[in-house]
């Protein structure tokens, strides 16, 4: 049956965090985005949908019928590893808050989710969220049948997600930890290091900054904001914030550390007709422009991860590679569990 579910690196601030990261990607199935200026329009109006509707949503929208059905029920398969009801409707609330917002978009009128709607293709929105919840329900079956062939013990006492424990079992694991290796990404940190201090004495020097950013620069953002970001607080890490915050328009930092790399930064004036893509003060006409920052910096991005976070990062791109190859079988029984 067919599969209906379908940057500037410093844009979110949530993404400083890298385990944060690769959790919610996990989690949140295959749901790839489309090219950024179709993103930038409906985030933009989702966004003002969001902010106009929420109160009246009902904060109840499904999941909650007292006749849940059979949860033993098999209503899918990823490589022959049976998908019951209850996997499926434990990952509802996860396809919901990725499916929400196309969904306000494409009907801001609705006050409440309609299932028999159509949404995608020949499919209604009930059964795009139910084969949504059950892919992503697929990719922790496929954690579990790993542990389970690898005899990894679950913690008994609370709830631990699958592929913290595969990193766990493989990190203290010689064996398990050869097979992941070639899958961690290679440390740049000190080749970072080396290469950022040298632009810095040639900025320091008198070179022009724009061109050393338009050449040496590693944030394909600088190229759609030449002139620098134009941000609120909030928008960036909070180091490239501080930083910015402690020059003048047109001072020089020094070498400032995210979890994105190395960042050499020169303030300049914000431009309030050029907002951030993704900012919330981009959304708001009455936001102060005193309140904005402008930023211009050159990047040279790095890993300063610690061994654990990369072993994480591995053995999240192993099992996307894993999951590239799958199969997944939607069964008749997914249209059995009920919602509403």
């Amino acid at each position: 049956m067919k599969n209906t579910v379908k940057n500037s690196p410093l844009k979110w601030q949530w993404v400083s965090a890298l385990i944060l990261v690769f959790t919610i990607a996990f989690m949140a199935g295959c749901y790839n985005a489309n090219d950024d200026d179709d993103n930038e329009a409906v985030l933009t109006q989702a966004g003002t949908d969001a902010e106009r509707g929420a109160d009246e949503w009902d904060d109840e929208f499904c999941c909650h019928n007292p006749d849940l059905g059979d949860l033993e029920m098999v209503v899918a398969t990823v490589n022959g590893i049976d998908i019951t009801a209850f996997d499926v409707m434990m990952e509802l609330s996860w396809a919901v808050q990725i499916l929400q917002m196309e969904y306000i978009v494409m009907f801001p009128d609705d006050t409440e989710f309609n299932f028999d709607r159509p949404f995608r293709d020949e499919y209604t929105f009930g059964r795009v969220l139910l084969e949504e919840a059950a892919i992503m329900a697929a990719h922790v079956k496929l954690y579990y049948d790993f542990a389970l062939r690898h005899n990894i013990e679950w913690i008994e006492d609370g709830f631990q997600h699958p592929v913290m424990e595969v990193v766990y079992a493989i990190i203290n694991d010689p064996e398990l930890f050869a097979q992941f290796e070639s899958y961690m990404p290679e440390d740049t940190s000190a080749i970072a290091i080396e290469k950022a201090e040298e632009l810095l004495e040639r900025v320091l020097a008198g070179e022009n900054f724009s061109y050393l950013v338009e050449t040496y620069g590693e944030d394909p953002g600088m190229e759609r904001y030449p002139r620098g970001y134009t941000f609120a607080r909030g928008d960036m890490v909070p180091q490239f914030e501080n930083a910015t915050l402690e020059l003048e328009i047109g001072e020089i930092s020094g070498l400032v550390m995210t979890d994105f790399g190395i960042h050499i930064i020169k303030r300049v004036e914000p431009d309030p007709d050029n907002i951030m893509q993704g900012s919330p003060a981009g959304l708001d006409p009455d936001f102060p422009e005193e309140d904005l920052l402008g930023a211009m910096h050159i990047l040279i991005m790095a890993n300063f991860s610690s061994p654990e976070e990369m072993m994480f990062e591995a053995v999240f791109i192993a099992f996307e590679g894993k999951w590239e190859t799958s199969n997944i079988e939607f069964l008749e029984t997914l249209d059995d569990i009920p919602l509403g």
